[in-house]
């Protein structure tokens, strides 16, 4: 077995990548977006390509089925932790990964154990597409532009702090970057109340990877006071009814495993457990 830096995205990791396209998600969409500017190692069996792993901010596995060459990956990105944030993946091989890396820093920042989710339509019949049983008429659903960004920008920081804990913003502007980038893109979806003369968002969902087979909801998030209250549901069965119609690719999505409320709100839309998924972060 060898390891080997990969210079470009070539036809194998492609092919390697499509064999699981829903855990490959945000691996592609990654590349697709930034044209693989972050380092990147293949593992090789009689020239056979076994697994990818990325090096970077965000550390992203494709293949490892029987989780060899784990270790040998784990010894080449172990010199950029000191700036990796982030390792997201199937839970077998971010557990298998961290096992060999975990030595080298005092502690993650946070552990989180996920259900990768997904969702298809039987056929191209709308009436496959999931439905509720009332309506909130007050609420204006839609796809938020980029003149949006002033409103979407502090609901998003909030949502991030929220659920990862720390500020996402700092001198480099990535994180502000990111958002720009989904409301160029027609990427966030948002809900819209109207208080006095003012609009506020009060529902936000992000299409956070996208491929040619498969899109990948992200930071789903309705606001403290409206929560329990349906809210969610509704706002997320018309994001699904029309990011299919625009995209005609299965969905999914990752949900922390202890959060009960929102797994049910899933199965309830035809959400089915994937995969187990593990998100490790740094800071």
């Amino acid at each position: 077995m060898k390891i080997k830096r990969i210079r470009r995205f070539t036809d194998d990791v492609e092919r390697l990548a499509q064999l699981t396209p829903v855990e490959s998600t945000m691996f592609l969409s990654s590349y697709l977006e930034s044209n693989m500017t972050f380092p990147l190692y293949g593992v090789y069996e009689k020239k056979e390509l076994r697994g990818v792993m990325t090096s970077g901010n965000l550390v992203f596995s494709v293949g490892f089925n029987n989780g060899e060459g784990i270790e040998e990956c784990a010894k080449k990105i172990r010199r950029d932790l000191m700036w990796q944030q982030s390792f997201v993946g199937p839970r077998f091989i971010i557990s298998s990964l961290w096992n060999y890396l975990e030595s080298y820093v005092n502690y993650p920042f946070d552990v989180r154990n996920q259900l990768l989710l997904t969702w298809q339509a039987q056929s191209n019949m709308s009436d496959d597409l999931p439905s509720v049983s009332f309506d909130v008429p007050f609420i204006e659903l839609r796809l938020a532009h980029h003149s949006d960004f002033l409103a979407v920008f502090p609901v998003a920081r909030a949502m991030f702090i929220e659920e990862v804990g720390y500020d996402p913003c700092d001198s480099t502007g990535a994180y502000e970057q990111r958002l720009h980038y989904y409301l160029r893109n027609k990427r966030t979806y948002i809900g819209v109340i109207r208080e006095n003369a003012d609009e506020r968002i009060i529902f936000k969902a992000d299409i956070g990877a996208l491929t040619s087979d498969v899109l990948q909801f992200q930071g789903v998030w309705v606001a403290p006071e409206y929560r329990g209250q349906g809210i969610g549901k509704y706002c997320m069965a018309r994001v699904l009814r029309d990011a299919y119609q625009r995209h005609q690719v299965m969905m999914s999505l990752y949900v922390n495993e202890y959060n009960k409320r929102a797994r049910r709100l899933y199965a309830s839309l035809g959400f089915r457990h994937h995969c187990d998924w593990q998100t490790i972060t740094l800071r």
